[in-house]
């Protein structure tokens, strides 16, 4: 045994905590296994899908106009297309983008100014009030970044996780909440037909739901 005084002068980066070099095997309790069927819901998966297909453009209309006729968000669009992308996914992922603008033009993107009832309030009535003609315009060049497109996808999830009556606690883990909405609510398969959304002359474009 050593005394209080030698303990001390040990160098700390020589203690370690005890098993503290033993692997440790994560096994699967019996009782609740990973389930990677659908989940039963009181949602129409198709009610919700023709809702983002209504709701994000009427609330981008001008922006989306803009971006309808630009070839490099055509080809980002394609781009997204050919990774799995659904339609609803682009949208989703181009409206975020453009709202954390429209928040930051309003003072609302900080967390001081949403900490508030008032500050909440705003940013969600702002979240689902489409665009102003007076607004400024939001440089196109935001949306053809196929990295900021995932980020303003997966700000969505959260949301999303809301929407089916679930809470996320702590620290969210995006990439397993993305893995569970895929495995259980058909978040890389459901799509609906639908008009296609990026171009002026819109053409249906078909989808299915699991």
């Amino acid at each position: 045994m050593i005394s209080e005084q030698q303990f001390g002068l040990l160098p700390r980066a020589t203690v370690e905590p005890p098993g503290g070099g033993l692997e440790r095997a994560v096994t699967e309790s019996p009782e609740l296994p990973w389930q990677d069927g659908p989940l039963p819901t009181s949602d129409d998966p198709v009610e919700l899908l023709e809702s983002r297909y209504e709701q994000i453009p009427h609330l981008m209309a001008r922006t989306l106009a803009r971006l309808r006729v630009d070839r490099r968000f055509q080809t980002t669009v394609a781009l997204l297309r050919q990774r799995g992308w659904r339609d609803w996914h682009i949208l989703t992922a181009a409206y975020n983008i453009l709202l954390q603008r429209r928040l930051a033009a309003a003072g609302l993107n900080t967390a001081g100014a949403i900490s508030s009832p008032a500050g909440a309030r705003a940013a969600t009535d702002l979240a689902y009030t489409p665009e102003a003609d007076d607004e400024d315009e939001v440089p196109l060049g935001l949306f053809l970044n196929v990295e900021a497109m995932d980020r303003g996808r997966l700000m969505a999830l959260l949301s999303m996780v809301r929407g089916l009556g679930l809470e996320v606690h702590g620290v969210p883990d995006l990439p397993a909440i993305e893995h569970f909405l895929a495995a259980r609510f058909g978040y890389w398969n459901d799509d609906i037909e639908h008009p296609d959304p990026f171009v002026a002359d819109t053409q249906s474009i078909g989808g299915s739901t699991t």
